[in-house]
């Protein structure tokens, strides 16, 4: 079962792999500053140009992240 949780990008790091993008992220949980975790994900996982400071909604099935979808103000 997916869940999601709010975060934010606190790395953004891009990199190839076999010429495809991929980011490495360093995400930080909304509700428990200063605890997050690590994701690597492929460029289709997420939207396009995710930037440190980017408020985010981490989809996870697993535990293993899924995709990673910015948050928008309402």
């Amino acid at each position: 079962m997916a869940e999601g949780k709010a975060g934010r990008l606190v790395e953004v790091e891009p990199y190839l792999l076999h010429g495809v993008q991929y980011y490495r992220l360093l995400i930080e949980w909304l509700d428990q500053p200063g605890t997050g975790r690590e994701a690597r994900i492929a460029h289709d996982a997420i939207y396009a140009e995710p930037a440190r400071g980017d408020e985010v909604e981490v989809v996870a099935i697993l535990n293993v992240v899924d995709r990673i979808i910015r948050r928008t103000e309402d």
